[in-house]
């Protein structure tokens, strides 16, 4: 029995540690140049970004390989859901922008969050970030909500006729 409880001890230590050297991109959906590397966020990979190596690259198209691709987890990870787009704000921070929050989430946690006209709708919401420097500690942030034709699928039902076929136009903040 003493053994037992020892193994179960051990995995339960284990299992998160090789979670985060598990995670992969798949599908890219924001990207930031910092340096001599890419930072880049994924929607299917909550509180993670990756770090992609460019030393030594060249060229007008650069694959993404495994091997330079470095998961970074977010101290704020549980807040990071379905990130859209990341860049780096005036004071070195790194901001990812959740589309589910209608937010900014960095390492120590919610850094703006924006109102309610900024919600998710049909599976239309927040996809873009733009950040301008002013100066060493202040930063000009824009988002963009990408508008488009909401998916029925994804609505709620008493939505669903009167969206049909409504085209809703993109909006910057």
């Amino acid at each position: 029995m003493k053994f037992f409880i020892t193994a179960v001890l051990f995995i339960l230590s284990f299992v998160p540690e090789k979670a985060d050297c598990e995670e992969t991109l798949s599908e890219a959906s924001g990207i930031a140049r910092v340096g001599e590397a890419f930072l880049i966020v994924g929607d299917e990979v909550p509180g993670i970004y990756f770090r992609f190596d460019l030393r030594g690259r060249k060229g007008p198209v650069l694959v993404i390989e495994d091997d330079r691709l470095k998961p970074v987890r977010l101290k704020g990870a549980g807040l990071a859901l379905d990130l859209e787009a990341i860049d780096i704000l005036a004071d070195g921070r790194v901001a990812v922008l959740s589309e589910r929050l209608r937010s900014l989430v960095g390492d120590g946690g919610l850094i703006v969050e924006y109102g309610g006209p900024l919600s998710e709708f049909g599976n239309r919401g927040l996809e873009g970030l733009a950040v301008k420097t002013v100066d060493k500690n202040t930063s000009r942030i824009a988002v963009l909500w990408e508008g488009g034709y909401p998916e029925p699928h994804a609505l709620q039902k008493q939505f669903k006729k009167t969206a049909d076929g409504l085209k809703l136009k993109p909006l910057v903040l």
